[in-house]
């Protein structure tokens, strides 16, 4: 057997190792080989991998989620100009906004029946009461008034859901 060829690479402001017989794993005690890197990609911590070194998978985080929609210019529309979100680029079959450290891509299904399952995708805002507001003001018809849904450290969640023109349901919070 040939000697296992090792590369190291800095990953999210961690140093990740990987060769050609094992997975990426990330070096949990490297923090002075990586010190002055500012990148920000998530890790998904799986000691099971190496537990003696602390280690973590390098090849995960969630880059988009996928909606299906009967009618993509339609819902570009309504994420667009009513709910507010940056269009990124467009085909015929997709959409792509700008939804922060992920993605909502749409994905053009004309035959696509109202969706009727548990999800809710929440966007969480810095001022959840003037999102609320701008968003009802674009014609975002909002289900329920703000309301908290959670307490912590003194703080309220504040959360109002809402449904796209596919019945994807959607909800706006924020911390007060």
């Amino acid at each position: 057997m040939g000697a296992d060829v090792v590369v190291a690479v800095v990953v999210g402001g961690r140093l990740v190792v990987s060769g050609s017989s094992l997975p990426p794993v990330e070096l949990v005690h490297a923090e002075a080989a990586i010190a002055t890197t500012t990148a920000a990609t998530p890790i998904v911590r799986c000691p099971a991998i190496a537990p003696n070194l602390g280690a973590s998978v390098a090849w995960m985080n969630v880059g988009h989620v996928i909606l299906r929609v009967k009618d993509l210019d339609e819902s570009i529309a309504f994420y667009r100009d009513v709910v507010g979100l940056d269009l990124v680029s467009q085909s015929p079959a997709f959409a792509f906004f700008d939804g922060g450290s992920i993605s909502v891509a749409l994905n053009a299904k004309p035959d696509q029946q109202r969706d009727a399952s548990l999800t809710e995708i929440a966007l969480e805002v810095d001022d959840v009461n003037e999102a609320f507001d701008e968003m009802t003001e674009r014609g975002v018809s909002f289900e329920v008034e703000l309301r908290p849904v959670m307490e912590q450290d003194g703080k309220s969640l504040l959360a109002a859901h809402f449904f796209d023109p596919d019945g994807h349901a959607w909800s706006v919070t924020g911390w007060v």
